[in-house]
């Protein structure tokens, strides 16, 4: 295995590079694990501890491993660079085990994410609506979260036992990997999702005094003199 850096404009590890931990402690989440899927694919999986995102049946060079990136990828981000970690120095979690496996109570809702909020902001706010809404009474969701899966459409669930939500898509063919994401919610919105969650004011115009014109009765109006007219 290299231990030079690598440079990679793929789709599946940009996708999944969105998810890797900013904190320094977590040093064992600040990367991406490769681990074998087929004999020819392979998963890609990273977290931050609060939701996880992965690429599977990935077609790439990589080698079975974990992967440092120098900086977190964005939904708008083109490349990403990573370097490949000394086996034995952490140890990546068990991913499988919080990724819900029933849905007894839940409806699946497609979210079609694939209309980016910079591009097309009213067809992105109308999927994001669509995310509130599928949501339990009284739990929220990081909207952060839902921004690093622009690019796709979805097919969400909600595990009420577990208090995640589940998005999905189907690989259309062989070749092409399929995602998924798990993002945990919340009891309390954040700052930013209650600044989200509240409507827009109306802006409220400032009031004008009304011109009118003098009527044809004003015009001939005299001025009224207050002189007293001696007797």
């Amino acid at each position: 295995m290299t231990t030079l850096s690598t440079t990679d404009t793929s789709e599946s590890v940009l996708f999944v590079g969105r998810a890797i931990s900013e904190d320094a402690t977590r040093y064992f989440m600040d990367g991406i694990e490769c681990e074998s899927a087929t004999a020819n694919t392979r998963n890609l999986v990273a977290t931050d501890g609060r939701r996880l995102h992965v690429a599977y049946g990935v077609e790439t060079t990589m080698e079975i491993g974990g992967y440092k990136l120098a900086k977190r990828a964005k939904a708008n981000s083109k490349s990403v660079e990573y370097s490949p970690k000394v086996k034995g120095d952490y140890q990546f979690p068990n991913w499988l085990r919080v990724i819900p496996t029933e849905f007894s109570d839940a409806e699946p809702v497609v979210i079609d994410l694939s209309h980016t909020r910079k591009k097309d902001s009213g067809k992105y706010s109308l999927a994001v609506c669509d995310i509130v809404r599928a949501l339990p009474v009284d739990r929220y969701i990081n909207f952060d979260f839902v921004d690093d899966l622009q690019g796709f459409c979805w097919t969400m669930k909600v595990d009420k036992k577990s208090g995640a939500a589940v998005f999905t898509t189907e690989a259309e063919k062989i070749g092409v990997p399929g995602y998924l994401a798990v993002i945990a919610l919340m009891n309390e919105p954040d700052v930013k999702a209650k600044a989200r969650l509240q409507p827009t004011p109306e802006p409220v115009a400032e009031p004008t005094e009304a011109i009118t014109e003098p009527t044809s009765v004003q015009r001939r109006r005299k001025p009224f003199s207050s002189k007293v007219v001696a007797s």
